[in-house]
């Protein structure tokens, strides 16, 4: 089957933990594509304020990754930013080989696409198949062509699963979500995210 966008990001392993195929009560979760914010537009006093925590800056300030934390370092997202127009995020996939550090994300406060702009969704072996609905085609479309050659964010119950950049408008009205690490992790995503959806 084509598959008109392919979402890459690597070493992206983990175990996401939902109820079995069986069990009626699956587990529902909150989905959101964000349009990301680079380091180099951020407060220059909210960079300062991070230099106070075990943050590991990223060199590069034209992404939107800040740099790389510990799960003890979490409490940073609840940094008060109500004045802001942006919001921090982590990836629930780590960046070193001892897997401690996840990246923290600069994301637009509110995302662009959620559960209701979603048709439905199909495990495609260690993949997410994900079909919007007519609205939802629409968004994406739109999403997609005001962010060529920028990163957006898949978030899962505000916890980015991908962070890919987008290289082209895409008008199909789908996209991937890939390197799930295995078929049972893109399963169990597939179930929750279809469960929750809210057409």
């Amino acid at each position: 089957m084509k598959t008109s966008v392919l979402l890459t990001i690597g070493f992206l392993c983990f175990s996401f933990v939902t109820s079995s195929q069986n069990n009626p009560n699956v587990h529902k979760v909150s989905f959101g594509i964000y349009e990301t914010v680079n380091v180099s537009k951020l407060p220059g006093s909210f960079i300062k304020s991070l230099k106070k925590s075990d943050i590991t800056f990223e060199k590069n300030n034209q992404i939107p990754i800040i740099g790389y934390i510990e799960k003890s370092d979490m409490p940073i997202l609840k940094t008060d930013l109500s004045k802001e127009n942006f919001k921090l995020a982590t990836t629930i996939y780590t960046f070193d080989k001892e897997g401690k550090y996840s990246a923290l994300v600069a994301l637009k406060r509110s995302a662009t696409i959620d559960n209701s702009d979603i048709n439905n969704t199909e495990c495609k072996g260690k993949n997410v198949e994900i079909h919007f609905n007519i609205k939802g085609a629409k968004k994406w479309a739109e999403l997609t062509k005001n962010n060529i050659g920028k990163m957006v964010a898949f978030t899962i119950d505000d916890q980015i699963y991908t962070l890919p950049r987008i290289m082209a408008e895409i008008k199909t009205g789908e996209a991937l979500i890939n390197g799930l690490g295995n078929e049972t992790n893109a399963k169990n995503i597939s179930q929750a995210l279809n469960s929750s959806i809210s057409n």
